[in-house]
């Protein structure tokens, strides 16, 4: 799977004549220092599967 993001001016330009509804940021600054926080974790692990692992309970553990 290949995941991109953009910009709100580059989907704008992708768009071309559409109308734009609705515009805005989805997550706030602790959101992104948590998400850091679990891609920091799972980097310092040696196999995949703990990897995984990681990043199922970090997630859960700091969102609930």
């Amino acid at each position: 799977m290949i995941f991109r993001r953009f910009t709100i001016d580059g989907l704008k330009e992708l768009g071309g004549p559409m109308e734009v509804v609705a515009a805005g940021r989805r997550t706030g600054p602790t959101a992104t220092l948590l998400v850091i926080g679990i891609e920091y974790v799972k980097a310092l692990l040696p196999w995949r599967a703990w990897r995984i692992l990681t990043h199922v309970l970090c997630g859960w553990l700091l969102v609930a």
